[in-house]
């Protein structure tokens, strides 16, 4: 069990960067845009050797801490889990391998897979996915 949210967060994207299914992905152990629906996806391109979105976001959502008699306690963080991939046109292929490889970490990570949609992005139409895992802190 890790002891801060800087280190689970840095943990669980170091578990997806060492994945051989997300090899072609950047991985960010933080929030890095603020990527809702319609706002610019640079920071995603800009980061991606081939200029095309494919990254995982890793951020916290929430905690809560329950208190024992004695004085212990438990604390658990809830992370999100974000996954963009951009569209790839009629063919399927960009839908394959996103789909690929949002399996192959959801089942590596014990990840639960909240949501699966297209979003636009400022231009760019993206394939996304929220993911969703809860971490004991010590």
């Amino acid at each position: 069990m890790a002891d801060s949210d800087a280190q689970i967060r840095a943990d669980l994207a170091e578990q997806i960067s060492d994945l051989a299914a997300a090899a072609n992905s950047v991985v960010f152990p933080y929030w890095v845009l603020g990527i809702l629906e319609g706002e610019w996806a640079g920071p995603l391109q800009q980061a991606s050797p081939n200029g095309k979105v494919r990254a995982w976001i890793v951020t916290r959502q929430s905690f809560t801490t329950e208190r024992f008699t004695g004085g212990a306690s438990r604390k658990e963080n809830t992370y999100r889990v974000l996954f963009f991939v951009e569209y790839g046109g009629h063919q399927g292929e960009s839908e394959d391998s996103f789909g690929e490889e949002l399996d192959a970490v959801a089942d590596a990570l014990k990840l639960n897979v909240l949501r699966i949609d297209l979003i636009p992005a400022g231009g760019v139409l993206l394939h996304y996915a929220v993911c969703e895992t809860v971490q004991t802190v010590c």
